[in-house]
């Protein structure tokens, strides 16, 4: 009994371990205008909503932009769907008023058949990077900072103020086209032959 006690601790320590060395490879998203303490402050705002459990504090350093989550369970009476996962976000200031934000998640699942809904006796495995849930958390941090306007189309369309000149989306819509002649070979895009490009 004691054997199987000293196996299962050892196998956690296992998963812990390969998990921390997951969430030390942050991918990092676009440099964006932004202080740094507004930036840190929205990091936490956006990680709790989608991890609430909170913050470990014995990982996490404010003062330097760097958070850890604790475990998130998910929790199933079914064989092999419990899991966990965790994140980690840093905020780096880049200066000049420009920061960037690194995300990692992991998961594990739980492998215990008889138990697989008790987390106290869940056995962790396949700790596997989640760069889905890591890309959705990263832009929930950045939305507001991503630099976009409309497009020349769009602007066009929805102007408001008079124009002395006809909106050119309408004139090269409207254009005379010569069947006659054979197109430039290089203004010819490659188009699927069933369906002219536009997809299924």
């Amino acid at each position: 009994m004691r054997a199987i006690v000293i196996f299962l601790a050892a196998a956690g320590f296992v998963g812990c371990a390969s998990a921390e060395g997951k969430l030390s490879d942050l991918s990092w998203g676009p440099p964006v205008k932004s202080d740094y303490e507004g930036m840190v402050m929205r990091a936490k705002q956006m990680t709790l909503k989608r991890y609430p459990k909170g913050f470990d504090p014995d990982r996490t350093d404010e003062s330097r932009g760097d958070l850890y989550t604790v475990w998130n369970y998910a929790i199933s009476h079914e064989y092999f769907k419990t899991t966990r996962t965790r994140a980690r976000v840093k905020v780096e200031d880049l200066g000049a008023g420009k920061v960037r934000v690194g995300v990692a998640v992991v998961s594990q699942l739980n492998d215990n058949i008889d138990n697989p809904s008790i987390i106290d006796e869940a056995r962790w495995i396949r700790t596997t990077r989640d760069d889905e849930a890591a890309g959705l958390l990263v832009s929930s941090i950045l939305l507001r900072q991503l630099e976009a306007e409309p497009s020349e189309y769009w602007k066009e369309k929805n102007r408001t103020q008079p124009s002395d000149r006809p909106r050119q989306d309408l004139i090269d819509r409207s254009k005379d086209v010569n069947l006659d002649e054979l197109p430039d070979p290089k203004d010819v895009k490659s188009l699927d032959p069933i369906t002219g490009g536009k997809g299924n």
